[in-house]
């Protein structure tokens, strides 16, 4: 088999999209551990480094699986409106007043 390096998955999650997020999305199942995982694997697809019969998430060794689950968070928070680095913004916006980004 060829494994998925630390460098081929953040170069998957520097391409995932909010289409490939919204995509994975399966009613009923949002809060599911399997939406972060499918998003990867169509992210994956588009860059041509899985298939359909072959998802990229199979080619990650199970060493590396906690990476991979932790640099999804970190790439899916760091988009959020609700992320640590956007909090300033949302406060600025529910007082009015202006507070730089560091």
């Amino acid at each position: 088999m060829d494994w998925l390096t630390r460098q081929d998955v953040d170069r998957i999650l520097d391409h995932l999209s909010a289409d490939d997020l919204i995509e994975a999305m399966i009613p009923g199942e949002e809060q599911s551990a399997k939406m972060p995982m499918r998003s990867f694997n169509r992210a994956a697809l588009r860059l041509g480094v899985g298939t359909e019969a072959e998802p990229a998430t199979q080619r990650v060794r199970p060493g590396d699986l906690k990476y991979l689950m932790e640099r999804i968070g970190e790439v899916i928070n760091i988009d959020s409106p609700l992320s640590e680095s956007t909090g300033d913004l949302l406060a600025s916006a529910t007082t009015g007043a202006w507070i730089p980004e560091e």
